[in-house]
């Protein structure tokens, strides 16, 4: 989370651990349920999306307008037609809405499990993504780059050229001593 500058999803899942060693699990399941969606939004956004700021949307995004993918159809994780894991961990992360209801410590221990696990698996997908833009990126620059530098390279033989011929005629004109 730090590495990539995702504070606010940081900020939640700190709120929720400490809310979870106190033993408040309503507390630490809506937070849990803040870091979910905060890292995905994020995550979104970083990749692209450019729409309204709806966490819905994002999530959508990510299983079909990001290119590729990041949610993946094969795992189902992404299926726009049909509950898929994302939105099914959303679900069971807060099964009666943005309000969780009590809860009591196993299931609080569930979803702090599941919620790291998968946080732990986007997280290593996103910075891999990452990894492969930045190196493309890096391709892209140097091809675009490389016919300057070409340019730049025909120049210099051109005005190495002009240089010699003067050099040669100013030779002619200047008389030399031996």
């Amino acid at each position: 989370l730090e590495q990539h500058g995702f504070d606010v999803a940081k900020g939640h899942l700190n709120q929720a651990l400490s809310a979870f060693q106190r033993g408040e699990w309503s507390s630490a399941n809506g937070e849990l349920r803040n870091f979910y969606e905060s890292y995905l939004n994020t995550i979104a956004e970083r990749l692209g999306y450019e729409g309204a700021d709806n966490s819905k949307a994002k999530r959508d995004f990510l299983g079909s307008g990001a290119q590729p993918p990041f949610l993946l159809a094969d795992y189902n994780e992404w299926d726009s037609q049909k509950t898929q894991y994302v939105q099914a961990l959303m679900n069971r992360l807060h099964p009666h809405g943005g309000h969780p209801g009590p809860s009591d410590e196993e299931d609080a221990t569930f979803r702090l499990q599941i919620t790291l696990i998968t946080a732990r698996l986007f997280l290593r997908r996103f910075k891999q993504r990452k990894t492969i833009c930045n190196e493309q990126d890096r391709s892209l620059r140097l091809r675009l780059l490389r016919p300057q530098w070409e340019l730049d390279q025909g120049q210099r033989a051109r005005h190495a050229a002009d240089a010699g011929a003067s050099l040669r005629e100013a030779g002619r004109a200047v008389p030399t001593h031996q």
